[in-house]
């Protein structure tokens, strides 16, 4: 679980460098459209071209990602709707919608973790109550889980109790 934790943490960090590393240098073009064709073909980003209007924008859209790609691309294009607020960027959209869906999944995995040592201390009280008390004389883990063994816990139950006992109070 935490190596599954690990990989959506950097699958956001990554993406969002690289939605920033567009968005930085479109910005930086300003309205000069030569270096907006630049970055859409360097990216190989059809959505670089956004800020381009007329027919060049879809010579730009052709260049960066091939006439039959931009072709259908335009075709799921969903019409463009007019606001009176500030255009947010594409790339600013998708990276805070990431965002927040990582987060929602990491608080779902942690209150599910959280939910299951609360289930686990209830249903094995006495036996957290043990390795808690036991921890707290500092004896080893290693003792511990040998004599719990010994009178016949098995292994997952023991490591349960455990985890349960280091992350709960009482």
């Amino acid at each position: 679980m935490k190596k599954l934790l690990l990989v959506l943490i950097m699958l956001f960090v990554f993406s969002s460098f690289s939605y920033a590393a567009l968005e930085d240098e479109l910005a930086g073009c300003g309205s000069n459209v030569r270096c907006k064709f630049r970055i859409a073909e360097k990216y190989d980003s059809f959505d670089a071209c956004d800020s381009i209007s007329g027919a060049l924008r879809d010579d730009c859209e052709n260049l960066a990602v091939g006439e039959e790609a931009a072709v259908e691309l335009r075709s799921e294009r969903p019409e463009q709707i007019m606001t009176t607020g500030s255009n947010i960027p594409k790339s600013v959209s998708i990276g805070t919608t990431i965002g927040v869906l990582v987060f929602i999944v990491l608080i779902i995995l942690l209150f599910i973790r959280y939910h299951h040592y609360k289930v686990f201390g209830k249903s094995h009280a006495s036996l957290v109550k043990y390795v808690r008390n036991s921890l707290q004389k500092n004896k080893p883990e290693k003792e511990i889980v040998d004599k719990l063994k010994g009178v016949g816990w098995s292994d997952k139950v023991i490591d349960d109790a455990i985890k349960s006992a280091k992350h709960t109070k009482k």
